[in-house]
């Protein structure tokens, strides 16, 4: 029992230790003008097509990647990966915006 307990918490210290994105899904529909694409707004309200597999990160001022998946059905997966939030000294670290992602979850 006791060394079931030790491994669970050393995994627990591990995930939490390699943790350092949040990721969000959306499902997007086939767009007719781009079949094999994710068509979606960047953060700028501008148009952004993706084809799939690929990845391109947000526009300056933002601090975020976007991925094209196909998904069951025809339908596509939109995964959004950010930094999530770190705390170093007691204090968040900050995004440095001037620069794309992941460079600039370094602060």
């Amino acid at each position: 029992m006791k060394l079931n307990i030790h491994l669970m918490f050393l995994l627990l210290v591990t995930i939490i230790g390699v943790c350092n994105a949040a990721v969000a899904f959306e499902i997007l529909y086939p767009d007719p003008d781009h079949p094999n694409s994710c068509v979606t707004l960047d953060s700028k309200r501008k148009s952004l097509i993706i084809p799939v597999g690929e990845k391109r990160p947000a526009p300056l001022g933002s601090c975020y990647e976007l991925e094209c998946n196909k998904a069951e059905g025809g339908n596509f997966n939109l995964v959004k990966t950010t930094c999530g939030k770190a705390v170093i000294n007691g204090k968040v670290v900050e995004e440095n915006k001037s620069v794309l992602y992941p460079q600039c979850c370094q602060g």
